[in-house]
């Protein structure tokens, strides 16, 4: 589709430069405390150590706020990870969610 083609190229020309470290390095507060409520749960999934699929519905529920506070570069490598997942069963209404609303976020930055 267009939108995975277009998700695929803007990642290869805006965060395939970044290492896995790097995608992991998550915003803070100006005092240095955490901002993202979720923060293992989002880094584990910049870093690819967990599947979105096989994510409980409850931590992808939580963590969604949270993608209002990553950058472009995040919210691409996120969303290119993510491009086959299907998301029309009712048993995943939580992924469907937090999918259009990292698109949301996404394309607002873009």
């Amino acid at each position: 589709t267009v939108i995975k083609r277009g998700v695929c190229c803007l990642k290869r020309h805006l965060a395939s430069t970044w290492s896995v470290e790097e995608l992991q390095r998550l915003p803070s507060r100006k005092d240095g405390s955490h901002l993202l409520m979720h923060r293992s749960f989002v880094r584990r999934l910049l870093g690819n150590e967990i599947e979105f699929k096989s994510c409980h519905a409850g931590d992808v529920c939580n963590a969604q706020r949270d993608l209002r506070h990553l950058c472009v570069e995040q919210l691409l490598s996120m969303r290119a990870e993510t491009l086959d997942f299907s998301t029309e069963s009712e048993s995943h209404h939580a992924h469907a969610n937090f999918l259009t609303t990292l698109d949301w976020h996404l394309f607002e930055k873009l």
